[in-house]
């Protein structure tokens, strides 16, 4: 538990902001090349997480909204270990492109990940028709270093180590309409049945905690009614990425996924007590 903590406030050091950036790496697009995930002790943070006795399990999930940011790497674990019973083929990551400097490019990860549980393949047949979007590009320097994907495949290969994974990053250029596209697309080529779908999202930035819990319960009020609409609306002061949020939920709704269950909901003030200026909340949940 000491060794935990340590971590923990390293994390927050590094992480507090909820962004990061990893050493970017010039794929070779050939079968050899693959991305580096190595970019942080993943190690340490799966060995060292306090194990609970018992978890909610969810035999029929087809979705899961996480974090990204690592300071809150027990959350991501706590809403896995609830669909780790599911024996998924496929798991799909979305998360936002932050820098969104590419103008509509949705951007695709084509390679595979190396983790230190070993490669993660990348679906090709679904990279097949990911490329075929309008705006969809393949460009593994943008997703080494989006943390909104990059930082998840460790937590996705340990949990799932026999899936194959996608990666897809959000620009935050996307209208409603465009995020609902593309959620009705993913609808129209994902096999359901045995496909994981990841919103990674994180939720209110940069506030004090009691500023970020009034907003949180807009944007749980909005998740509870899938009011895309007031979604589009929401900025940085509710979360990263209503086009993820959006897209995930158009995606729900299509397959008739009605049901969600809210796993967890911190502040990063809650965790790590140490800043209560520019805080970051997380929210997680399954859909099922």
């Amino acid at each position: 538990m000491i060794r935990y903590r340590i971590l923990i406030v390293l994390a927050v050091v590094i992480l507090l902001s909820g962004c990061f950036s990893v050493n970017s790496i010039e794929p070779t697009y050939n079968s050899q090349s693959y991305n580096d995930c190595n970019f942080y002790d993943e190690k340490e943070f799966f060995s060292t997480m306090p194990k609970e006795d018992k978890t909610l399990q969810f035999e029929n999930a087809k979705g899961i909204i996480c974090p990204h940011h690592l300071l809150a790497s027990g959350l991501i674990h706590d809403v896995f270990k609830a669909v780790e019973s599911n024996n998924y083929e496929n798991v799909i990551i979305i998360g936002p492109d932050h820098n969104s400097k590419k103008g509509l490019q949705i951007s695709l990860s084509i390679n595979d990940w190396q983790t230190p549980f070993g490669m993660m393949s990348s679906n090709a047949e679904y990279n097949e028709w990911l490329e075929s979007y309008p705006h969809s590009k393949f460009d593994d320097i943008l997703m080494i270093n989006e943390h909104s994907n990059a930082a998840l495949i460790p937590f996705v290969k340990y949990y799932f180590p026999e899936a194959k994974v996608n990666t897809i990053a959000l620009p935050s250029t996307l209208t409603k309409e465009e995020a609902e596209d593309f959620g009705k697309f993913l609808y129209k080529n994902i096999e359901s049945k045995n496909t994981l779908l990841i919103a990674s999202i994180d939720f209110s930035h940069y506030l004090q905690k009691e500023e970020a819990d009034e907003m949180d319960m807009v944007t749980l009020e909005a998740i509870k009614h899938r009011d895309l609409e007031r979604i589009s609306r929401l900025d940085n002061d509710y979360l990263d990425s209503p086009q993820t949020l959006i897209a995930f939920l158009t995606y729900m709704n299509s397959i008739g996924c009605v049901d969600e269950k809210l796993i967890n909901h911190l502040n990063s003030h809650d965790i790590v007590p140490i800043d209560n200026q520019g805080t970051t909340s997380y929210l997680t949940y399954v859909f099922y």
